[in-house]
Protein backbone atom coordinates (compact mmCIF):
# COMPACT_ATOMS: atom_id res chain seq x y z
CA UNK A 1 0.00 0.00 0.00
CA UNK A 2 0.93 3.44 -0.98
CA UNK A 3 2.66 5.57 1.97
CA UNK A 4 0.37 8.56 2.37
CA UNK A 5 2.64 11.81 1.37
CA UNK A 6 3.41 9.03 -1.71
CA UNK A 7 -0.04 9.69 -2.32
CA UNK A 8 -0.33 13.14 -1.85
CA UNK A 9 3.16 13.99 -4.23
CA UNK A 10 1.41 12.01 -6.99
CA UNK A 11 -1.56 14.16 -6.94
CA UNK A 12 0.17 17.31 -6.59
CA UNK A 13 2.45 16.96 -9.30
CA UNK A 14 -0.15 15.19 -11.60
CA UNK A 15 -2.28 18.65 -10.75
CA UNK A 16 1.02 20.47 -11.89
CA UNK A 17 1.81 18.45 -15.22
CA UNK A 18 -2.18 19.11 -16.57
CA UNK A 19 -1.33 22.47 -15.71
CA UNK A 20 -3.91 22.70 -12.94
CA UNK A 21 -1.17 24.79 -11.17
CA UNK A 22 0.70 26.52 -13.67
CA UNK A 23 4.07 28.30 -13.16
CA UNK A 24 4.18 30.56 -10.84
CA UNK A 25 0.92 29.59 -9.12
CA UNK A 26 0.65 29.29 -5.30
CA UNK A 27 -0.01 26.30 -3.84
CA UNK A 28 -2.57 26.06 -1.37
CA UNK A 29 -1.71 26.41 2.57
CA UNK A 30 -0.55 23.91 4.27
CA UNK A 31 -3.71 23.98 6.58
CA UNK A 32 -6.10 23.56 3.19
CA UNK A 33 -3.90 20.76 2.13
CA UNK A 34 -4.36 18.77 5.47
CA UNK A 35 -8.16 19.14 4.76
CA UNK A 36 -7.80 18.49 1.34
CA UNK A 37 -5.87 15.13 1.67
CA UNK A 38 -6.97 14.24 5.53
CA UNK A 39 -3.67 14.07 6.64
CA UNK A 40 -0.99 15.21 8.76
CA UNK A 41 1.02 18.19 8.40
CA UNK A 42 4.08 16.13 8.62
CA UNK A 43 2.85 14.27 5.87
CA UNK A 44 2.18 17.13 3.36
CA UNK A 45 5.76 18.56 4.47
CA UNK A 46 7.34 15.40 2.97
CA UNK A 47 5.02 15.31 -0.02
CA UNK A 48 6.67 19.62 -0.49
CA UNK A 49 9.96 18.68 0.14
CA UNK A 50 9.58 15.54 -2.67
CA UNK A 51 8.47 18.21 -5.31
CA UNK A 52 10.84 20.76 -4.12
CA UNK A 53 13.89 18.26 -4.62
CA UNK A 54 12.92 17.37 -7.76
CA UNK A 55 12.50 21.26 -8.73
CA UNK A 56 8.82 21.18 -9.42
CA UNK A 57 8.07 23.76 -6.48
CA UNK A 58 10.34 26.24 -4.96
CA UNK A 59 9.30 27.67 -1.45
CA UNK A 60 9.34 31.08 -0.50
CA UNK A 61 10.11 32.26 3.09
CA UNK A 62 6.84 33.25 4.53
CA UNK A 63 5.04 33.14 1.22
CA UNK A 64 3.99 29.24 0.79
CA UNK A 65 5.64 26.92 -2.25
CA UNK A 66 5.26 28.06 -5.72
CA UNK A 67 5.27 26.04 -9.15
CA UNK A 68 8.58 26.69 -10.77
CA UNK A 69 8.57 28.82 -13.02
CA UNK A 70 10.30 27.40 -16.52
CA UNK A 71 13.19 30.04 -17.73
CA UNK A 72 13.33 30.05 -21.43
CA UNK A 73 15.80 27.71 -22.43
CA UNK A 74 19.16 29.00 -23.94
CA UNK A 75 20.73 26.50 -26.14
CA UNK A 76 24.12 24.88 -25.59
CA UNK A 77 24.67 23.41 -28.90
CA UNK A 78 26.10 20.76 -26.65
CA UNK A 79 25.43 17.05 -26.44
CA UNK A 80 26.16 14.03 -24.52
CA UNK A 81 27.09 10.30 -24.92
CA UNK A 82 26.81 7.67 -22.21
CA UNK A 83 27.86 4.56 -22.73
CA UNK A 84 29.03 1.68 -20.61
CA UNK A 85 32.62 0.93 -21.43
CA UNK A 86 33.92 3.73 -23.85
CA UNK A 87 36.44 1.07 -24.56
CA UNK A 88 34.08 -1.54 -25.96
CA UNK A 89 34.55 -2.55 -29.05
CA UNK A 90 31.38 -1.57 -30.93
CA UNK A 91 30.98 1.81 -29.23
CA UNK A 92 33.90 3.92 -30.70
CA UNK A 93 32.11 2.95 -34.19
CA UNK A 94 29.16 4.71 -32.61
CA UNK A 95 30.60 7.72 -31.52
CA UNK A 96 32.67 8.69 -34.11
CA UNK A 97 29.33 8.98 -36.40
CA UNK A 98 27.61 10.08 -33.67
CA UNK A 99 30.64 13.45 -33.50
CA UNK A 100 30.72 13.64 -37.02
CA UNK A 101 27.18 14.50 -37.55
CA UNK A 102 26.76 16.92 -34.74
CA UNK A 103 29.75 18.16 -35.57
CA UNK A 104 28.48 19.16 -38.61
CA UNK A 105 25.54 20.89 -37.36
CA UNK A 106 27.44 22.91 -34.93
CA UNK A 107 27.58 21.21 -31.92
CA UNK A 108 30.37 19.73 -29.13
CA UNK A 109 29.89 15.94 -28.03
CA UNK A 110 30.66 15.03 -24.47
CA UNK A 111 31.43 11.67 -23.63
CA UNK A 112 30.70 9.60 -20.73
CA UNK A 113 31.38 6.24 -18.88
CA UNK A 114 29.23 4.70 -16.75
CA UNK A 115 31.36 1.47 -16.59
CA UNK A 116 27.97 -0.76 -15.88
CA UNK A 117 27.37 1.43 -12.56
CA UNK A 118 24.15 2.89 -11.65
CA UNK A 119 25.51 4.99 -9.06
CA UNK A 120 28.20 6.38 -11.74
CA UNK A 121 25.70 6.55 -14.05
CA UNK A 122 23.42 8.88 -11.27
CA UNK A 123 26.72 11.13 -10.99
CA UNK A 124 26.94 11.86 -14.76
CA UNK A 125 23.50 12.37 -15.00
CA UNK A 126 23.88 14.75 -11.63
CA UNK A 127 26.67 16.74 -13.61
CA UNK A 128 24.30 17.42 -16.59
CA UNK A 129 21.68 18.86 -14.67
CA UNK A 130 24.33 21.31 -13.07
CA UNK A 131 25.46 21.72 -17.04
CA UNK A 132 23.27 21.33 -19.19
CA UNK A 133 23.33 20.15 -22.80
CA UNK A 134 21.17 20.42 -25.44
CA UNK A 135 20.43 16.50 -25.69
CA UNK A 136 21.69 13.33 -24.60
CA UNK A 137 22.25 9.18 -26.24
CA UNK A 138 22.71 7.24 -23.60
CA UNK A 139 22.99 3.36 -23.33
CA UNK A 140 20.87 2.15 -20.18
CA UNK A 141 23.02 0.79 -17.46
CA UNK A 142 21.16 -2.47 -16.02
CA UNK A 143 18.23 -1.64 -17.49
CA UNK A 144 16.83 -5.11 -16.31
CA UNK A 145 16.00 -3.53 -13.24
CA UNK A 146 14.39 -0.73 -14.15
CA UNK A 147 15.66 3.33 -13.94
CA UNK A 148 16.86 3.80 -10.66
CA UNK A 149 17.91 7.15 -11.72
CA UNK A 150 14.27 8.41 -12.50
CA UNK A 151 14.42 11.17 -11.04
CA UNK A 152 16.85 12.75 -12.64
CA UNK A 153 15.56 11.89 -16.09
CA UNK A 154 12.49 13.74 -14.58
CA UNK A 155 14.63 16.39 -13.66
CA UNK A 156 16.55 16.97 -17.13
CA UNK A 157 13.06 16.36 -19.29
CA UNK A 158 11.84 19.41 -16.91
CA UNK A 159 15.06 21.29 -18.58
CA UNK A 160 14.24 20.61 -21.96
CA UNK A 161 16.81 17.83 -22.47
CA UNK A 162 16.51 15.67 -24.92
CA UNK A 163 16.59 12.09 -25.00
CA UNK A 164 17.56 8.75 -27.26
CA UNK A 165 18.78 5.55 -26.30
CA UNK A 166 20.93 3.27 -28.09
CA UNK A 167 20.68 -0.62 -28.21
CA UNK A 168 19.03 -0.68 -24.88
CA UNK A 169 16.53 1.36 -23.28
CA UNK A 170 14.70 1.64 -19.56
CA UNK A 171 11.01 0.41 -19.69
CA UNK A 172 9.77 3.06 -17.03
CA UNK A 173 5.96 4.02 -18.15
CA UNK A 174 7.54 8.26 -17.87
CA UNK A 175 10.42 7.06 -20.51
CA UNK A 176 8.40 5.38 -23.15
CA UNK A 177 8.41 8.15 -25.40
CA UNK A 178 12.09 8.04 -25.55
CA UNK A 179 12.85 6.88 -29.15
CA UNK A 180 15.53 4.21 -29.09
CA UNK A 181 17.91 2.73 -31.72
CA UNK A 182 18.29 -1.11 -31.54
CA UNK A 183 19.12 -4.10 -33.59
CA UNK A 184 17.08 -6.41 -34.57
CA UNK A 185 18.47 -8.75 -31.32
CA UNK A 186 15.39 -11.31 -31.51
CA UNK A 187 15.05 -11.60 -35.12
CA UNK A 188 18.73 -12.25 -35.65
CA UNK A 189 19.35 -14.56 -33.34
CA UNK A 190 16.39 -16.34 -34.63
CA UNK A 191 17.74 -16.44 -38.17
CA UNK A 192 21.02 -17.32 -37.31
CA UNK A 193 20.20 -20.33 -35.15
CA UNK A 194 17.50 -21.56 -37.82
CA UNK A 195 19.80 -21.53 -40.19
CA UNK A 196 22.43 -23.52 -38.97
CA UNK A 197 19.82 -25.99 -37.36
CA UNK A 198 18.50 -26.56 -41.51
CA UNK A 199 22.01 -26.59 -42.76
CA UNK A 200 23.40 -29.27 -40.64
CA UNK A 201 21.70 -30.15 -37.49
CA UNK A 202 23.41 -29.80 -34.23
CA UNK A 203 23.81 -29.92 -30.87
CA UNK A 204 25.05 -26.10 -29.34
CA UNK A 205 25.42 -24.14 -26.23
CA UNK A 206 24.54 -20.66 -26.03
CA UNK A 207 26.57 -18.22 -23.42
CA UNK A 208 24.49 -15.35 -22.46
CA UNK A 209 23.64 -13.32 -19.64
CA UNK A 210 20.32 -12.02 -18.24
CA UNK A 211 21.23 -8.96 -16.92
CA UNK A 212 20.92 -7.38 -19.77
CA UNK A 213 17.80 -7.10 -22.63
CA UNK A 214 19.28 -6.91 -25.56
CA UNK A 215 21.37 -9.90 -24.79
CA UNK A 216 17.79 -11.56 -22.90
CA UNK A 217 16.48 -10.73 -26.62
CA UNK A 218 18.85 -12.71 -28.46
CA UNK A 219 18.61 -15.93 -26.10
CA UNK A 220 14.97 -15.36 -26.63
CA UNK A 221 15.41 -15.66 -30.46
CA UNK A 222 17.60 -18.41 -30.23
CA UNK A 223 15.35 -20.84 -27.88
CA UNK A 224 12.93 -19.96 -29.95
CA UNK A 225 14.39 -21.48 -33.34
CA UNK A 226 15.13 -24.79 -31.20
CA UNK A 227 12.01 -24.66 -30.19
CA UNK A 228 10.56 -24.43 -33.65
CA UNK A 229 13.00 -26.40 -35.28
CA UNK A 230 12.02 -29.35 -33.26
CA UNK A 231 15.02 -29.37 -31.34
CA UNK A 232 14.91 -30.16 -27.26
CA UNK A 233 17.50 -28.51 -25.01
CA UNK A 234 18.32 -28.43 -21.67
CA UNK A 235 18.78 -25.59 -19.06
CA UNK A 236 22.65 -26.15 -19.12
CA UNK A 237 22.97 -25.65 -22.81
CA UNK A 238 22.63 -22.09 -21.70
CA UNK A 239 25.32 -21.00 -20.03
CA UNK A 240 24.60 -17.58 -17.80
CA UNK A 241 26.76 -14.92 -16.51
CA UNK A 242 25.50 -11.43 -14.76
CA UNK A 243 28.02 -9.77 -16.46
CA UNK A 244 29.13 -9.80 -19.93
CA UNK A 245 32.22 -7.65 -19.98
CA UNK A 246 33.70 -10.11 -17.27
CA UNK A 247 33.72 -14.45 -16.92
CA UNK A 248 33.93 -15.42 -13.04
CA UNK A 249 36.21 -18.73 -12.52
CA UNK A 250 33.29 -21.22 -12.08
CA UNK A 251 32.44 -20.03 -15.25
CA UNK A 252 35.66 -20.43 -17.21
CA UNK A 253 35.71 -23.76 -15.64
CA UNK A 254 32.22 -24.86 -17.23
CA UNK A 255 34.48 -23.55 -20.79
CA UNK A 256 35.86 -26.68 -20.62
CA UNK A 257 33.25 -29.24 -21.59
CA UNK A 258 32.17 -26.88 -24.17
CA UNK A 259 34.26 -29.28 -26.45
CA UNK A 260 31.62 -31.78 -26.58
CA UNK A 261 28.80 -29.54 -28.55
CA UNK A 262 29.59 -29.38 -32.29
CA UNK A 263 27.91 -25.40 -32.00
CA UNK A 264 28.67 -22.61 -30.04
CA UNK A 265 26.89 -19.14 -29.56
CA UNK A 266 28.21 -16.11 -27.97
CA UNK A 267 25.46 -14.05 -27.32
CA UNK A 268 28.07 -10.76 -26.60
CA UNK A 269 31.12 -10.42 -28.41
CA UNK A 270 33.23 -10.51 -25.09
CA UNK A 271 32.21 -14.54 -24.53
CA UNK A 272 33.66 -15.50 -27.59
CA UNK A 273 37.43 -14.61 -26.80
CA UNK A 274 37.65 -16.59 -23.71
CA UNK A 275 35.51 -19.47 -25.18
CA UNK A 276 38.39 -19.94 -27.95
CA UNK A 277 40.71 -19.34 -25.12
CA UNK A 278 39.27 -22.55 -23.41
CA UNK A 279 38.99 -24.53 -26.80
CA UNK A 280 42.79 -23.87 -27.98
CA UNK A 281 43.60 -24.88 -24.29
CA UNK A 282 41.75 -28.24 -24.25
CA UNK A 283 41.12 -29.38 -27.66
CA UNK A 284 37.93 -28.61 -30.05
CA UNK A 285 36.94 -31.64 -29.70
CA UNK A 286 33.26 -32.08 -31.46
CA UNK A 287 33.17 -28.21 -31.93
CA UNK A 288 32.81 -27.45 -35.96
CA UNK A 289 31.53 -23.70 -35.66
CA UNK A 290 31.68 -20.87 -33.02
CA UNK A 291 28.81 -17.86 -33.71
CA UNK A 292 29.41 -14.52 -32.44
CA UNK A 293 27.40 -11.61 -32.16
CA UNK A 294 29.56 -8.12 -32.37
CA UNK A 295 32.88 -7.85 -34.18
CA UNK A 296 35.72 -8.04 -32.18
CA UNK A 297 39.84 -9.19 -32.94
CA UNK A 298 39.43 -12.90 -31.94
CA UNK A 299 42.34 -15.03 -31.45
CA UNK A 300 43.33 -17.78 -33.90
CA UNK A 301 41.24 -21.26 -33.64
CA UNK A 302 42.18 -24.12 -36.13
CA UNK A 303 39.29 -26.28 -37.98
CA UNK A 304 36.32 -24.22 -36.51
CA UNK A 305 34.16 -22.29 -38.96
CA UNK A 306 33.17 -18.37 -37.31
CA UNK A 307 30.06 -16.86 -38.17
CA UNK A 308 30.29 -13.41 -36.99
CA UNK A 309 27.15 -11.06 -36.69
CA UNK A 310 28.06 -7.54 -37.32
CA UNK A 311 26.44 -4.44 -34.76
CA UNK A 312 25.54 -1.58 -37.32
CA UNK A 313 27.83 0.29 -35.44
CA UNK A 314 28.51 3.23 -38.02
CA UNK A 315 24.80 3.65 -38.78
CA UNK A 316 23.47 3.34 -35.41
CA UNK A 317 25.55 6.18 -34.53
CA UNK A 318 24.09 7.83 -37.49
CA UNK A 319 20.45 8.19 -36.59
CA UNK A 320 21.01 8.68 -33.03
CA UNK A 321 22.27 11.21 -33.82
CA UNK A 322 19.93 12.18 -36.58
CA UNK A 323 17.26 11.70 -34.27
CA UNK A 324 18.35 13.59 -31.59
CA UNK A 325 18.56 16.82 -33.55
CA UNK A 326 15.26 16.61 -34.56
CA UNK A 327 14.23 15.83 -31.32
CA UNK A 328 16.24 19.05 -30.47
CA UNK A 329 14.27 20.93 -32.95
CA UNK A 330 10.72 20.15 -31.79
CA UNK A 331 10.02 16.89 -34.45
CA UNK A 332 8.41 13.78 -33.18
CA UNK A 333 10.28 10.75 -33.55
CA UNK A 334 9.97 7.07 -32.73
CA UNK A 335 12.00 3.81 -32.11
CA UNK A 336 13.48 1.76 -34.92
CA UNK A 337 15.36 -1.42 -35.18
CA UNK A 338 18.33 -2.18 -37.15
CA UNK A 339 18.99 -5.67 -38.96
CA UNK A 340 22.14 -7.90 -38.29
CA UNK A 341 24.47 -8.71 -40.80
CA UNK A 342 27.23 -11.86 -40.91
CA UNK A 343 29.91 -13.25 -42.37
CA UNK A 344 31.27 -16.25 -42.42
CA UNK A 345 35.23 -17.00 -41.51
CA UNK A 346 37.02 -20.35 -41.60
CA UNK A 347 40.60 -19.74 -39.35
Amino acid sequence: MSKKYQMVFDDLKAKIQSSEYKNGDKLPSENMLMDVYGVSRQTIRQALGMLEKEGVLEKSQGKGSFVRKKAARVPTKRIAVITLDIGLSVFPPVLKEVEEVMFSHGYTTMLFSTQSSVLRERRILQQLVENPVDGIIMYATMAIFGCENLDLFRVLMDMGTKFVFMDTKYTDPELSEIPCVSMEDRQGAYEVTSRILRDSPANLCCFTTYASPHIVERTIGIRRALLDQGFRFDETDFISVFSAERLDEETVDKLCQINTYEVVICTSGVFAIPVIQALNRNGTGNVKKIVVFDDLELPPIEGVTIWILRHAEQQMGRICAQKLLNLIAGKPEASCRLPWRYREEDE
